[in-house]
């Protein structure tokens, strides 16, 4: 073992690909070219638990399919971590949801480990309020000033023991090499629902039409609510004769691909949201950005800088479709800016070594 590893154990929530889960796979992925030996226990199996299983050596997962609200599970969740803690000498214990928080706190009580909690966000679910209030963490790190901002503003909050740890991004090893469309193309990534400012993009496409573009729209719904939002927008399309100009892919399982083919790419949620990866991996892959002006988004997509922004919060579809039409003309301006900030700030390598010595300093 490293003389700098103290033995870790990463507690993953859920077994498919999301924010966090990047992060975590990110973070692994360096681990094992450092030789910083970790475990990972799953509360549940899925495909991201897979991945891990393949790729890394301790990797583990509760023997039962968990979920919070049953109190039997619970029981077990706790035995089971608290063993699986004791039987492989764990030092240092890092969760990064507020329900795994939950669990792992008390299943911790009375065993001398050092425990940090990675708030990602966003912040503000009765889960934030009650990890917060109730459970304790040696230290808890966020993603962005503006998480921060909001984790401090929790009621008996561990306000005293956070940190900002930037957010290393990186990108698979592998990325295809797709040629460029020949009509400049618009990129939207990410999850079909109400707050991902998909209608915005409609709108500002419907203002700017009679302009030769064409707009990729890359993500899939996960409620009854998400596919009745999604008929609406197909509903504004055929009204207003935008079939052309844009194209739904569903879900794309390498959105790299559809980075690679576009112009540009647009991030446009109506709720500030904790921290932009998107907007970051498209930075690092020299793509341009429409970002939001708001939450830990604005950190990466800095106006006149590093991206064009607009007003996403407040649905100002006209103000979109001018920094489209900028996009457009002058697509190449904050490229060399946006993919500077992103390496000095977000290294994957030089933030994932910074993690580990602060694991050796706790």
């Amino acid at each position: 073992m490293n003389s700098k590893n103290k033995n870790t154990l990463y507690i993953a929530p859920v077994g498919y690909w999301g924010g966090v889960e990047r992060f975590l796979a990110t973070v692994w992925s360096e681990h094992k070219k450092n030789n910083y030996i970790f475990h990972a226990l799953y509360l549940n199996k899925g495909p991201f638990y897979s991945w891990a299983k393949e790729n890394f050596t301790h990797v583990d997962a509760l023997p039962f399919q968990f979920r919070l609200r049953n109190p039997f599970q619970l029981l077990r969740a706790f035995f089971s971590i608290r063993n699986y803690v004791k039987e492989n000498k764990i030092e240092i214990v890092h969760v990064g949801m507020p329900y795994s928080q939950l669990v792992v706190y008390f299943a911790l009580l009375g065993l001398n480990i050092k425990l940090i909690w990675y708030q990602h966000g966003p912040v503000g679910t009765w889960l934030d309020i009650l990890a917060s209030a109730l459970t304790k963490a040696d230290l808890v790190l966020v993603n962005s000033d503006f998480t921060e901002m909001r984790h401090r503003h929790l009621p008996l909050g561990h306000t005293f023991k956070v940190r900002k740890f930037l957010y290393p991004v990186s990108l698979p090893s592998l990325v295809s090499e797709v040629p460029k469309e020949e009509v400049f193309t618009f990129c939207l990534a990410g999850r079909i629902c109400t707050w991902k400012g998909h209608e915005t993009v409609l709108r500002a496409v419907n203002e700017i039409k009679e302009k030769k573009f064409h707009l990729l729209i890359a993500g899939s719904t996960n409620s009854a609510e998400d596919r009745a939002f999604e008929k609406n927008l197909h509903s504004y399309v055929e009204e207003n004769n935008l079939s052309k100009k844009l194209t739904f892919l569903g879900h794309v399982d390498n959105i790299q691909d559809i980075y690679a083919k576009s112009h540009c790419l647009i991030h446009a949620s109506s709720t500030p949201e904790p921290f932009g990866l998107v907007v970051a991996e498209a930075m690092l892959m020299k793509l341009p950005v429409i970002a939001s002006d708001c939450g830990g988004v604005s950190e990466v997509a800095i106006a006149d800088r590093t991206s064009w922004v607009f007003d996403s919060v407040e649905y100002n579809h006209e103000d979109l479709a001018d920094q489209m039409l900028k996009a457009i003309n002058q697509h190449d301006t904050y490229i060399d800016n946006a993919y500077e900030h992103v390496t000095k700030y977000h290294d994957a390598a030089e933030n994932t070594k910074q993690l580990e010595c602060l694991y050796h300093s706790l």
